[in-house]
């Protein structure tokens, strides 16, 4: 199964490495569908297409085959933790770290690609730490309760912008 986490020892510039990986999956005919990155952590996840058959694509019909690519760096005290997954284009659009799939020949051959370029550059340690994934942004906070105008008796509406109450009937702030 194309999928490992590796620890790379010596990088300073996390977003430097995280722009390099981009790059590489550009050089070898890809695109990078999304990509986050900051000095402590790096997201990307692209698509790299068959040349043959991303071109029968427009001419014959919807075959597709090709090799979807996530990419997770975190900035450790001992190093960079790097988890690559490379899969099937047919799961990519739902894949999510972590997640157990079945590769195919499209995906040994990008995960070899990839992972030979990046080794000549890097010194890939495996390991068996695992990225724990960034929790998701909190809910933004329910307006408050429902309030009456003092002047009026009206209901007001909370206007987040300014924290504040506005009756329309009277308009003024309460």
């Amino acid at each position: 199964m194309p999928e490992a986490t590796y620890m790379i020892k010596g990088v300073e510039d996390l977003e430097a490495l995280g722009r390099w990986l981009e790059q590489l999956i550009r050089y070898n005919g890809g695109r990078v569908d999304h990509s986050s990155i900051t000095a402590e952590e790096v997201r990307i996840r692209g698509l790299i297409m068959r040349e043959a058959v991303a071109r029968a694509i427009l001419f014959a019909g919807p075959a597709v085959a090709g090799a979807g690519i996530d990419m997770h760096l975190v900035k450790r005290e001992e190093g960079i933790l790097f988890h690559i997954a490379v899969m099937p284009y047919s799961i990519y659009p739902t894949y999510v770290e972590g997640q157990v799939f079945y590769d195919n020949q499209d995906s040994n051959y990008y995960w070899s690609v990839l992972l030979n370029q990046i080794q000549t550059y890097y010194k890939l340690e495996p390991t068996t730490e695992r990225i724990t994934p960034t929790p998701p942004p909190p809910p933004p906070e329910a307006p408050p309760q429902p309030v009456k105008c003092p002047y009026c008796g009206r209901e007001a509406t909370y206007i987040p912008q300014y924290g504040r109450y506005y009756c329309y009937n009277c308009r003024r702030y309460i």
